[in-house]
């Protein structure tokens, strides 16, 4: 196995590649990491047998002259590669591209379906078929340094194989920020598919979680004012649990959160436990199915370094539900070039979600199937979440009183498939559930 980049290609003679993290190589027994891969901004192509990491360095050399032409004036991969590692901005994606073999996340039991990108976690285990891999990310968040690996070949007498040495050479100054992924990017990439988009998340089987009971919306005790933060509703048992999303919890949040009695979750669970989740965890502002679930719900979103703060704060005291929550709801996540983005405020939209119905109560959708990221599945279940009824692409002509049917298609969707109904972009669904109101006014494409 070898990984290959598509910006190698783009650069000058002398010209060096800012690596923003790698991708260690772990042997069959899955303890001693025995190579490294780095992973540049763009797409990165796992290519090769996920066994040759094994084989000997020039017959890996020779399997990365094959199958590569020429396009035009750009030299371009056309492997028959396993997987494609995404890098865009400071977040990384996985699409698989091998069904027989399969690419697993966090563990051999949660393979992710083919040709869909799923956001991926660093610090995470990533699997290409039984090759144990692990994601490194060159930065620092939350006071938590991440340090650079470095390649050694290094022959070894004794048994005459190569090992690889990773030293930790550098430690990569603190970043600010991470500019969030726009789902707007990925259009100009395709006419196809005008709603391509790279909001994909950590779901592994939508079809359960479209099927699952509603979770009830918790409501805002509304103030003559407004004013005041509101109170969440709590879950039958009083019980805190922890959504993570785009960032994961050090040993030391967790033994936080331990001592404070609280459940933490990931994203595998989240179709197990979304009926039970009260507030989430992020370290940014992002339009990803989980933080935009998380605001249709109108749960409370806050940071790492709040949960922190609060927890130590309150180390010595037994935090009472409603305590966490008021906590919670009055210090939010902050993050105001995310809110400029996106062009709405966290807390109205979050307050919105507590105090009114779901936002698309009484809306039916119709999604073309021309719409392929996020999948169908992963639109309905995020649409289900809002209270949407979504009607079956070949039953929507039957349907007399159209006035609620909002149609979700692309470019390449005519006029005459959907018989003169205005068509929307998937960009009206996003828009709709960040800000927490609906104008049908926006986001229509124009066929």
């Amino acid at each position: 196995m070898y990984i290959r980049s598509e910006s190698e290609e783009e650069l000058k003679h002398g010209e060096e590649i800012d690596e923003v993290g790698c991708l260690l190589i772990f042997d069959e027994t899955y303890k001693s990491v025995i190579d490294s891969f780095p992973l540049n901004e763009g797409k990165n192509y796992v290519c090769g047998s996920t066994r040759s990491v094994f084989e000997p360095i020039n017959e890996k050399s020779k399997k990365r002259a094959k199958n590569t032409k020429f396009k035009g004036n750009s030299k371009i991969n056309n492997e028959d590669y396993h997987a494609i590692i995404y890098v865009e901005h400071g977040e990384f994606f996985v699409e698989d591209n091998n069904t027989d073999i399969g690419t697993f996340r966090k563990n051999l039991k949660y393979k992710i379906q083919p040709n869909c990108k799923y956001e991926l976690i660093p610090g995470e285990d990533l699997y290409f078929g039984n090759l144990k891999t692990k994601l490194i990310r060159y930065d620092s968040m939350d006071s938590i340094e991440t340090p650079r690996w470095k390649r050694h070949s290094i022959e070894n007498n004794d048994n005459n194989h190569h090992q690889i040495q990773l030293e930790n050479i550098e430690e990569s100054p603190k970043t600010n920020h991470i500019e969030d992924i726009d789902l707007n990017k990925s259009k100009k990439k395709s006419l196809g598919n005008e709603s391509t988009s790279t909001l994909n998340d950590d779901i592994e089987n939508d079809s359960l979680l479209s099927n699952r009971p509603k979770r009830k919306s918790p409501k805002c005790i509304k103030d003559e004012k407004m004013n005041n933060l509101p109170l969440l509703k709590s879950n039958n048992t009083d019980k805190v649990i922890l959504l993570w999303t785009g960032c994961t919890p050090t040993s030391k949040d967790m033994e936080l959160i331990k001592r404070a009695n609280i459940t933490s979750i990931d994203s595998e669970d989240l179709e197990f436990m979304s009926d039970q989740v009260t507030h989430v965890v992020s370290s940014s502002i992002k339009r990803t199915l989980k933080f935009l679930w998380a605001i249709s719900k109108g749960l409370p979103i806050i940071s790492p370094s709040t949960l922190r703060n609060i927890l130590n704060s309150n180390r010595n005291k037994d935090l009472s539900y409603n305590e966490f929550n008021d906590l919670c709801m009055n210090q939010l996540l902050s993050d105001l070039e995310g809110e400029k983005k996106f062009g709405f405020s966290l807390k109205n939209s979050i307050c919105k979600a507590q105090n009114n119905i779901p936002i698309f109560n009484n809306y039916k959708f119709v999604i073309s199937p021309n719409i392929k990221v996020p999948s169908i599945s992963e639109i309905s279940w995020l649409l289900k979440s809002s209270n949407a009824e979504i009607i079956q692409f070949e039953k929507a002509n039957k349907i007399q009183d159209k006035s609620n049917l909002i149609f979700i298609g692309t470019v390449l969707d005519s006029n005459k498939l959907f018989k003169n109904q205005k068509i929307y972009s998937i960009d009206f669904i996003f828009d709709s559930i960040i800000k927490q109101e609906i104008d049908i006014s926006k986001n229509i494409i124009k066929i």
